[in-house]
């Protein structure tokens, strides 16, 4: 499965389309609160999109499925689509929300649950922390709600087992003093009928004779706090996938206050297995403690009423979770940054930020932070048209190539060129019939890739959108038209 980089493209006015594109990574844009749906809708079939000129036809035979949002003005559809066949998708649910604002839905790697935020009624804006998570399941069609006070500008982010989801929030009353954090839950699944029945969980340690037990824990909160700091210090942490070690999150860190760098850093433990270890730990230590109790003998003198008698060990309170750490990795830049996006491989960071270009002039310039060496380096431009770079996305099998968007030129559209790291001439995808590509996606095996398709000649100017998916082989198949289905926040990923 492929998640896409949060990148959430609100409506498309001129003014602010050009911060738009760039926010693959922390998003922006304008939703509507949902009131959920209790259960996915039946299965149904949109209006059949159209191919444009397939080159060859035989270019479809990935058997990834797109995962999409369909946003309507009162309810957002879920589709999943095979690229051979666009115009049979199959309706994974129907999502109702508050009047013109979408739903900014997550589908778990099992493909079971869909994470969805929602900003009820009483939400006054889209910025502030004031959505709702909400999960449903899929297959027994019943929607939970997970936890209230959620930053919307950030798309729920599923752990590699689907086990745990994080979400971003930011609590105070003034912004400069509120906290921005990155938290957790994990969401159970509930048994199939045709599923085993899990096993209970074991009972307690029972204490050893003598022993003093420790005070009773309180009722364990769901939510885990995996990150905080003040807005002050720093204004955002944005998880942007899991390491290699199969225990860290992977997160960008805009700093505030009197630094202006954006860090790349670590935190541990951050999936179901690592925080389960934890957990079995702390449940060793414990044992551990109980063991070295000694047993009471009951034919020992007692001892004369001026003497103290030696305490018991206290048995101390589980914690509500195992505390997680967190480092610093990387320094990207000591500038704004946007489009983060993790290497396959885990070693690599692409970005955009600003830069001034041969001619003097300020573009969207391209790079990537290797994570060992802990340096940065412009994406090579050898080959391209100039002008802006857009959205870079790897190469799902060759971390050592980044698809590049770039702006028309003259009477050239905008379209994808393949670039390698190591230099070389670049690899064109097909190029639209008009306007310019904007990456989002590659499906996992590399047979496609999802962009955006803008009519328009430039970010000042966009024109009307669709999601497209666009095959190395030549094949272009359009999945959607309008600006709210066809932009990176309504791509929710690629499925098997």
């Amino acid at each position: 499965m492929t998640l896409t980089p949060r990148g959430f493209l609100g409506p498309l006015f001129p003014a602010i389309l050009a911060l738009c594109l760039l926010c693959a990574a922390c998003g922006g844009g304008s939703r509507s609160s949902p009131s959920p749906s209790r259960s996915p809708s039946p299965a149904g079939t949109p209006t059949p999109a159209p191919v444009i000129s397939p080159t060859p036809a035989a270019a479809g035979a990935s058997g990834y499925k797109l995962v999409y949002r369909q946003s309507g003005a009162k309810a957002d559809i879920i589709w999943r689509v095979l690229p051979a066949n666009p115009s049979a998708p199959e309706r994974l649910a129907t999502i109702g929300h508050r009047d013109g604002v979408s739903v900014v839905p997550a589908l778990s790697p099992d493909q079971r649950l869909l994470a969805y935020l929602s900003l009820p009624d009483s939400a006054q804006d889209t910025i502030s922390s004031q959505a709702e998570a909400y999960v449903i399941d899929l297959k027994t069609q019943k929607t939970s709600l997970i936890a209230g006070g959620i930053d919307y500008q950030f798309r729920p982010l599923w752990s590699p087992d689907g086990q745990l989801l994080f979400l971003r929030r930011y609590a105070g009353a003034e912004r400069l003093s509120s906290d921005v954090s990155i938290i957790y839950t994990r969401v159970n699944r509930e048994p199939l009928p045709d599923e085993p029945t899990p096993a209970p969980s074991p009972s307690p340690t029972p204490l050893a004779p003598g022993a003093t037990p420790g005070p009773s824990p309180a009722a364990e909160d769901p939510i885990k706090t995996v990150l905080q700091a003040k807005y002050s210090q720093v204004q955002s942490f944005i998880p942007i996938g899991f390491a290699a070690d199969d225990r860290s999150l992977d997160f960008v860190q805009v700093n505030g206050g009197t630094s202006s760098t954006t860090e790349v850093g670590q935190v541990s433990p951050a999936t179901a297995a690592s925080v389960d270890a934890a957990r079995a730990q702390w449940d060793a230590e414990v044992k551990a403690i109980l063991a070295s109790v000694p047993t009471p003998d009951p034919n020992a003198t007692p001892l004369p009423p001026d003497v103290t008698p030696t305490s018991a060990p206290v048995i101390p309170p589980l914690p509500p979770s195992p505390t997680p750490t967190a480092k610093l990795v990387t320094t990207l830049t000591d500038q704004p940054v946007q489009d983060y996006r993790l290497s396959a491989d885990k070693t690599k960071v692409c970005f955009v930020a600003g830069g001034l270009a041969e001619t003097g002039d300020l573009l969207n310039q391209a790079f990537y932070a290797d994570l060992g060496a802990g340096a940065v380096q412009p994406v090579p431009d050898a080959g391209l048209p100039p002008g802006d770079r857009l959205s870079p996305v790897w190469h799902p099998g060759d971390s050592s190539r980044l698809a590049v968007g770039f702006l028309p030129q003259g009477a050239m559209p905008g379209g994808v060129a393949l670039v390698n790291l190591a230099g070389g001439p670049p690899q064109f995808l097909p190029l639209p019939q008009r306007g310019f590509d904007v990456p989002i996606a590659w499906s996992p095996d590399a047979s496609f890739l999802a962009v955006t398709n803008y009519t328009g000649l430039g970010l000042a100017n966009p024109g009307e959108a669709e999601l497209d998916l666009l095959a190395p082989t030549g094949q272009r198949v359009v999945v959607a038209t309008g600006a709210d289905s066809s932009t990176a926040e309504a791509v929710i990923g690629w499925f098997q």
